[in-house]
């Protein structure tokens, strides 16, 4: 019964992305299992070594994610008003 639900939902997700089953699976297959197979198949430990400039790309980085953020709830603030006071008024 399971199995016959999951082929369903696997055939109906097929169709709605426009490729058969098989090729579905196919692609899964690679987009997932095989990069596992390689991180798996790695060594067991990794040596590495974060440099001064990689630690400052990181803090850039998060920074970066801030303003951004910030500069979009400023572009956005009419709309975001708008939506939650909508959304409270209707109750």
């Amino acid at each position: 019964m399971i199995l016959r639900d999951r082929r369903r939902a696997l055939s109906e997700l097929a169709k709605k992305r426009g490729v058969t089953v098989r090729g579905f699976i196919n692609h899964v297959t690679k987009t997932s299992v095989v990069p596992a197979l390689f991180i798996l198949a790695g060594p067991e430990t990794i040596d590495a070594y974060l440099d001064p400039g990689t630690g400052s790309l990181i803090i850039q980085v998060v920074i970066g994610v801030a303003v951004g953020g910030l500069f979009a709830i400023k572009i956005f603030w009419n709309r975001i008003k708008t939506f939650f006071k909508n959304l409270f008024s209707r109750g």
